[in-house]
């Protein structure tokens, strides 16, 4: 999984391309882990995409702090 990621700069290029209209501006150009991102889906019944924020990282499950998702990015699979 990346470190890092480069958001859409131009929040036009967003409704135009996924048809979302609401659009926060607190969506920041560079996202690191833990980093609150703007993520694009299906609504639940798909009859319409949604923007909503999120956090950018892995967090398992068992969790309760969020920031191990910095010492996490790196993660492998371990096969036995």
């Amino acid at each position: 999984m990346c470190s890092h990621y480069e958001s859409v700069k131009y929040p036009e290029a967003l409704k135009s391309y996924f048809k979302v209209d609401a659009i926060p501006d607190v969506i920041k150009d560079e996202l690191w882990s833990c980093y609150m991102g703007a993520f694009i889906r299906n609504s639940e019944n798909a009859t319409y995409r949604e923007l909503l924020l999120g956090s950018f990282g892995l967090i398992p499950h068992w969790s309760n702090d969020t920031k191990i998702a910095r010492s996490t990015y790196n993660a492998r699979l371990e096969i036995a």
